[in-house]
């Protein structure tokens, strides 16, 4: 069994102990969805072709939406049109063999695309979009954020059923800076940085879901390359993020300021909207990511790193959280490996450079210093939360998880309003369960 988001609840909470598996009946395979037939079989996975059309940069962990991206569209403005399938969508069993046996948690993203599964799909999306008249106009008038649907997987290609869907909920919710300003007045004085149209950049290389490298056009005196980020679920995290990033104090753990933010014509009333900003990247980037080491990718065994280089991280991340709490910010809500980012120093001019995970490159992280990332001080996941709030969470989510017992629920709900009084559920049950006694 591959570990997924969609397992969570039957696995890491209490909810395990009260699922209970559905039985399943061996039955004969029908011939035409056999593994034995030669019409289900792919005749070939290789992706080496140079007329290849597309390229996958990675994958979300569920391993369900790549990060595809058209060549011609490299060197335009990002567009973050990605495509998904979903498992059921797999025409026949022997398909399955695509998916990874591996865990796809514990793959780097730009390693998820690259395995069968995406390599099939890399095909797939060349035959579909070649077979399409003018398809990059098509494709570059797509609102922003919009997906292409991959609604069954069959093993030719040529028989695949995909198709763009336009998706203008993201652009409905973008505001200009006018806006912006005025919303966060009584937070603080801020001053935007320059504002600059999505036109100005150019799209290099997807990092992960809201992150990409880009470069500016016609700018010289800035920083190659860039990071763009854009919070593709809800705006209000990219604000946030943006809000926040602005009411930093300068310090050596702390990210930057955004150094622009970007802005895209919404379709709806031709207004202006903030779709998300720049910040200066590392130095020196190549192709296939930011030349930083994320903490969590760079775990060791005990004493693989030095006590006193891990204890200088420890005080680079106390005083950036003591740095975050006199700021207007007051509080870190994400703390976790995967946002502290090791940045290596070179002896030459001190600039952070590239550690790009060879030996020499350990030897410079033992004089790196750590760097808290992630601003959007949104809801982190359960088990980043404080221990009171995490053990609370989890009886929440046996009184009120879909497919638990209402006598179950009931004893919990009763258990919670002995110690909150008036609690109520707050996750996917329908109705309340009833309580004795009340």
């Amino acid at each position: 069994m591959e570990l997924s988001p969609a397992l969570t609840d039957t696995l890491l909470f209490p909810t395990a102990a009260y699922f209970h598996s559905p039985e399943t009946t061996e039955e004969d395979v029908p011939w035409p969805v056999s593994a034995l037939n030669p019409a289900t079989r792919i005749e070939s996975l290789d992706c080496n072709d140079s007329s290849l059309l597309w390229e996958i940069d990675g994958a979300e962990p569920d391993g369900h939406h790549f990060w595809a991206v058209p060549t011609f569209a490299r060197g335009q403005p990002p567009r973050y049109i990605d495509v998904h399938y979903r498992p059921e969508d797999l025409e026949v069993p022997s398909l399955r063999v695509l998916q990874p046996t591996i865990n796809l948690l514990s793959l780097a993203s730009s390693n998820r695309g690259k395995l069968d599964l995406g390599r099939h799909i890399l095909r797939a999306l060349g035959h579909w979009s070649s077979q399409i008249g003018n398809f990059d106009k098509l494709y570059e008038a797509l609102p922003f954020g919009s997906q292409i649907a991959i609604n069954i997987i069959k093993a030719d290609v040529r028989s695949m059923s995909i198709t763009l869907v336009p998706d203008h909920d993201l652009e409905r919710q973008w505001l200009a800076a006018e806006d912006l300003k005025r919303m966060w007045s009584g937070f603080m004085n801020i001053t935007l940085p320059e504002v600059i149209e999505i036109g100005e950049l150019r799209f290099r290389h997807r990092l992960a879901g809201s992150i990409c490298l880009v470069e500016l056009s016609g700018r010289r005196e800035t920083p190659i390359p860039l990071i763009f980020k854009c919070q593709m679920m809800d705006a209000k995290a990219t604000y946030s993020e943006i809000r926040n990033l602005l009411s930093l104090p300068v310090h050596p753990n702390l990210p930057r300021r955004p150094l622009y933010l970007v802005s895209k014509r919404v379709r709806f009333g031709g207004k202006r909207g903030i779709c998300g900003f720049l910040t200066e990247g590392v130095r020196k980037v190549e192709m296939g990511g930011p030349k930083s080491i994320a903490l969590k990718e760079k775990q060791r065994e005990p004493g693989e790193f030095s006590m006193s280089t891990r204890l200088r991280w420890a005080k680079d991340l106390a005083s950036g959280l003591i740095a975050i709490r006199d700021s207007p910010l007051k509080y870190y809500t994400d703390l976790k490996l995967d946002n502290v980012v090791l940045l290596a120093m070179s002896r030459e001019d001190g600039q952070a450079t590239d550690p790009n995970f060879n030996s020499s490159a350990d030897r410079n992280l033992e004089s790196a210093r750590a760097v808290l990332i992630d601003f959007e001080q949104g809801t982190p996941w359960i088990h980043w939360a404080p221990p009171e709030v995490y053990w609370v969470n989890l009886i929440e989510r046996v009184a009120s998880g879909m497919g638990i017992s209402a006598p179950i629920r009931a004893r919990y709900t009763e258990f919670l309003r002995s110690l909150l009084p008036g609690w109520t559920p707050r996750y996917r049950c329908v109705r309340e369960p009833e309580v004795p006694g009340t």
